[in-house]
């Protein structure tokens, strides 16, 4: 039974959105950091004044901890489906 429980993610086919979603949030929470340091380099460069750089970087940190909210959600959700699946497993070895 070891086996099983160990690749029911695939089994079950919820793995790979998963894994995608996963990419997604931080492929695009990457882009926000990198954005941020081309912020910081723009007022190096003095391309941005001081006040033009905290308005930027005020929206960027949003959408940063918008996206650390939901991978954490994802992995809350993740945890509560396996969870889940446990139950319903353990309830079907005592049933037998």
């Amino acid at each position: 039974m070891h086996p099983f429980l160990l690749a029911r993610p695939r089994v079950l086919g919820i793995d790979d959105p998963i894994s995608e979603l996963r990419d997604k949030i931080r492929r695009a929470r990457d882009r926000v950091y990198e954005e941020i340091r081309s912020l910081q380099q723009e007022k190096f460069l003095n391309h941005l004044t001081e006040q033009e750089l905290q308005s930027q970087l005020v929206t960027a940190r949003l959408q940063a901890a918008k996206l650390i909210e939901q991978q954490s959600q994802l992995q809350q959700t993740v945890r509560d489906i396996e969870s889940s699946i446990d139950d319903e497993l353990s309830g079907m070895d005592t049933r037998r």
